[in-house]
């Protein structure tokens, strides 16, 4: 139930994916260190003005994040982020 629930919000409302080639046109897009990419592209109900998520961990390393409808603010967090 719960994660059925996480997942709805992380890949369906937030568009959050996970891709081993660079993802074409999306609101947001990075680059790992190991090839892979996270990208981003938001998909919130209208009635959503903003979703925060802190502290996400994606292959060792966290960020926090912002989504709208219109921008996706990504910061990396923890120790040794400048």
């Amino acid at each position: 139930g719960a994660a059925g629930c996480l997942d709805s919000l992380l890949y369906g409302f937030v568009g959050l994916r996970l891709d081993d080639h660079e993802p074409g046109s999306v609101g947001w897009k990075q680059k790992l260190d190991n090839g892979w990419w996270l990208s981003c592209t938001p998909h919130l109900p209208s009635a959503w003005k903003t979703v925060r998520i802190h502290g996400l961990t994606l292959l060792g390393k966290r960020y926090d994040l912002a989504v709208t409808e219109n921008a996706v603010t990504v910061k990396p967090v923890g120790p040794g982020t400048p």
